[in-house]
């Protein structure tokens, strides 16, 4: 059980970590015009896992 929830602290914790990251990077690209590929295949892969939970 403790280790059930240890698994869903540190997912969560993941998710942060990847929303906070997609943030800067999408506040970087407005003010600079650089636009990265990999931001939009993390923001699906997040989307998808926020359908799973």
């Amino acid at each position: 059980m403790r280790k059930l929830i240890r698994y869903y602290i540190l997912q969560g914790l993941l998710l942060v970590v990847y929303m906070i990251g997609i943030t800067t990077v999408s506040a970087t690209s407005r003010y600079t015009g650089y636009q990265p590929e990999e931001s939009k295949e993390l923001l699906d892969t997040v989307r998808q896992l926020r359908k799973r939970s």
